[in-house]
């Protein structure tokens, strides 16, 4: 073997090893997935802005799924938009809701509503129920309401608080956990 040949496999080991290590590095710097999109939209610039905007989701069969409508929206070169004063007044089951400010990540499978959020709804006896909360997400594909911030339910006989919620679209399932307190009004 040449004395050239013999310093390249010398060098091979120091360079794997940096390799690894820059591959560990890059891993670990990346963005969670569910924090992919929130990060790009706040690290880029929005390419187009809508005012007073009206979205409307169609299934494949071109039933109307959702309509939201919100007064100002900021689309980014990704396709995720930010959106300020939101509202759906459509969406599976007895469900509509407003927020100060939402977020749909690249994919429009969820809708990531913060500040003021309030989601109206009916329960399973026909009553109308409120919740309210400062961080909501609405899963489109499994058709949930998810919030890990607390919440409070008022419904015409019962005010309950709770640390987190998680709400099926479809059978109007509601769980609080977390700290859960009910006080039932006559």
């Amino acid at each position: 073997m040449s004395p050239q040949s013999n310093r390249w496999l010398q060098l091979l080991p120091p360079l794997a090893v940096l390799g690894i290590g820059l591959g560990v590095m890059a891993l670990l710097q990346a963005p969670e997935p569910g924090r992919q999109a929130a990060t790009r939209a706040a690290d880029t610039e929005a390419d187009y802005f809508l005012q007073d905007a009206r979205i409307r989701s169609y299934g494949p069969d071109g039933a109307l799924l959702q309509s939201l409508s919100a007064a100002r929206v900021a689309h980014y070169p990704d396709n995720s938009a930010r959106l300020e004063e939101v509202e759906v007044t459509r969406m599976p089951g007895p469900w509509s809701l407003r927020a100060s400010h939402g977020l749909m990540p690249i994919g429009l499978q969820e809708l990531a509503l913060s500040g003021e959020v309030q989601v109206q709804t009916t329960l399973p006896d026909g009553s109308p129920a409120e919740l309210r909360t400062s961080a909501l997400t609405v899963d489109w594909a499994l058709r949930e309401l998810r919030s890990d911030a607390p919440v409070e339910m008022i419904s015409n006989q019962t005010r309950a608080s709770a640390l987190y919620l998680l709400a099926h679209m479809d059978r109007r399932d509601i769980q609080l956990d977390g700290e859960v307190r009910v006080e039932h009004q006559p």
